[in-house]
Order: structure tokens, then sequence, then C-alpha cells
């Protein structure tokens, strides 16, 4: 008995927390981070007869974007 609570110390029971939080943010936020941004919608969209030259373009995408590489593509 005096072994197992060796185990149970405040020490490895934060160890055993922070690993547990880490491990749930990896299957959570991982698929996000590896499958990238997807396009969402584009407006004015594809073949619209009536839209303004002069008038802009939105381009919505599933997750943040930096700015500079939009601008570069």
């Amino acid at each position: 008995m005096e072994r197992r609570r060796s185990f149970f110390r405040w020490r490895n029971i934060n160890i055993a927390l922070a690993a547990l939080v880490l491990l749930v943010a990896g299957l959570v936020f991982g698929p996000i981070a590896v499958r990238g941004p997807q396009i969402v919608s584009i407006t004015p969209a594809d073949g619209t007869k009536d839209a303004n030259p002069q008038g802009g373009i939105q381009i919505v995408f599933s997750q943040w974007v930096r700015p500079d590489s939009v601008r570069a593509a």
C-alpha cells in the first residue's frame, strides 16, 4: 500500500493532468492545423454577370489567414 501511495503525490497528479490537457488539445486542434485554411465563400459568386468591376471581392476562409500571404497569392 505504501508503494501505491507514492504515485498519488501532488507532483505526479499535476504531471498527469498536464499530459491529459496536452493530449486533448492535440486531438482538438491538430486536424485544424494540419488541414490548413479552406475557402468558405467568395463574393461576388463565380459566373455572376452583373458584378461591379470596380467593387471589392470578399473571400471568407474557414480559419484565420495572414493578410500578407493572401495578397502574395
